[in-house]
């Protein structure tokens, strides 16, 4: 290479960092400007000014982070809560170091009910604090239960019972999980379980009782649908048909209660239809027309 093309080329390097480092004093100054009306509560002024650097090329992720940081308070205090939220998701997305933001953001998004970014922000503040990893999972547990996600749900119960074994709730929902993951029976003993902690959880009670009465409807039915087959029944058929019979309504019989027990609240009436449908099962019509 000759010397010319060599000192070509440092002076276009030169040019470069210059230009690079002009560019570096103006998103510094600037954002000085911000953080002293930041400081001094002049929050229009001050987001006007973190809005001009959002962009800035070659700053590092800190600043950046800071600067949407600093922004997202801005607008939450002049009540604009929408692009508070969006600057807080930002800042998060560059690793912004003040927990504080992470809680914000966390706060903001389930008051919103926006769930994608509530899910977002409580994993990346689990990532970021690992002290915070019981205490976000807890939240997160909810919430993989509210919108079934259930693999997430099976996932996250399983580790929180490793901490709570005896709490009921979490049996519950890793009962559900297992259940709409096709483990019946392992979801029916996570029912158990919760039952076990707490007697009266009306949602395990429900949970255990559709299972058995499931169990046997699915026997009740084979029972009925082999006596129908046959063309011309004569009483062998038909007492061997009782016989059959005898045991979905074991099945029922264990179901009752449970069934019982959840519709005593309010929230499971639903259950009201089930309930007939076992007492006429076990051929108790005048229980079954209470319901």
């Amino acid at each position: 290479m000759s010397l010319r093309k060599i000192i070509f080329q440092l002076g276009i390097l030169s040019l470069v960092l210059s230009g690079n480092s002009i560019l570096a004093q103006d998103f510094f100054d600037r954002k000085a400007k911000a953080d002293f009306a930041y400081i001094n509560s002049n929050y229009d002024e001050a987001l006007e000014l973190y809005r001009s650097i959002m962009n800035f090329p070659g700053v590092d992720s800190a600043n950046v982070a800071l600067v949407y940081a600093n922004a997202g308070i801005c607008c939450e205090n002049l009540q604009k809560n929408t692009e508070a939220i969006a600057y807080y998701k930002e800042a998060v997305r560059f690793n912004v170091p003040q927990l504080m933001i992470y809680d914000k953001l966390i706060s903001m998004a389930k008051d919103a009910k926006d769930n994608s970014i509530y899910e977002f922000a409580l994993l990346r503040k689990k990532s970021a604090f690992d002290e915070f990893e019981i205490e976000v999972n807890q939240k997160l547990v909810y919430l993989y239960y509210n919108t079934k996600q259930y693999q997430q749900l099976l996932e996250i119960s399983n580790f929180l019972l490793e901490w709570y074994p005896d709490y009921s709730k979490y049996h519950l929902y890793n009962a559900v999980a297992r259940q709409n993951l096709n483990d019946i029976d392992g979801a029916e003993k996570e029912y158990e379980k919760a039952i076990e902690f707490d007697p009266a959880d009306a949602g395990a009670n429900m949970g255990k009782g559709l299972i058995l009465f499931n169990k046997a409807e699915k026997i009740y039915d084979n029972c009925k649908s082999r006596y129908e087959t046959i063309a011309k029944p004569d009483r062998i058929d038909y007492s061997n048909y009782r016989k059959c019979l005898e045991g979905p309504k074991a099945i029922y019989s264990e179901c009752l209660p449970y069934l019982l027990k959840a519709y005593e609240n309010k929230s499971y009436s639903s259950l009201k239809d089930f309930i007939k449908k076992t007492y006429l099962r076990l051929e108790e019509k005048e229980n079954a027309d209470k319901y």
